[in-house]
């Protein structure tokens, strides 16, 4: 019969809970700082992973919101652009800070590209056949 948790059994769980969700240290760095093995943080991780993966989720989220304010501040700016004709070096900050975020978001593995919308379909083509007059037959 497997023992229970060591790392469940702790009086300062929670402490070794907040590290390890909040994914700063590395499993050996947060091992050595409470006295355990490596694999028995991995283990005691499995016994938290709903809150490991609420926080992933929960970073998720905020970074999504970052890029669609950073998308509305980068129309701001477009749109001062336009108007003022300069603000480039503006409109690159904001391309190098979505950029930024995209890579956050695709170390988190949640950063999928929005496809391109598919194209407008061609107009109907509209074909007529016309009969040749009887006498051109042969």
């Amino acid at each position: 019969m497997p023992s229970e948790c060591i790392l469940c059994r702790r009086k300062d769980r929670s402490c070794v809970d907040a590290a390890i969700i909040a994914g700063v240290q590395s499993i050996r760095t947060i091992a050595d700082q409470y006295g355990v093995s490596h694999q028995t943080v991995l283990r005691h991780r499995e016994h938290i992973k709903d809150l490991v993966a609420k926080r992933a989720e929960t970073e998720v989220e905020a970074l999504w919101r970052r890029l669609f304010e950073l998308e509305a501040q980068y129309e701001e700016i477009r749109e001062l652009a336009r108007e003022a004709g300069q603000l480039s070096a503006a409109i690159s900050a904001m391309r190098g800070k979505q950029s930024l975020l995209e890579c956050r978001l695709k170390a988190l593995g949640a950063f999928e590209p929005r496809p391109a919308p598919p194209p407008e379909p061609p107009p109907p083509v509209e074909v007529q056949w016309f009969a040749a007059p009887a006498e051109e037959v042969s």
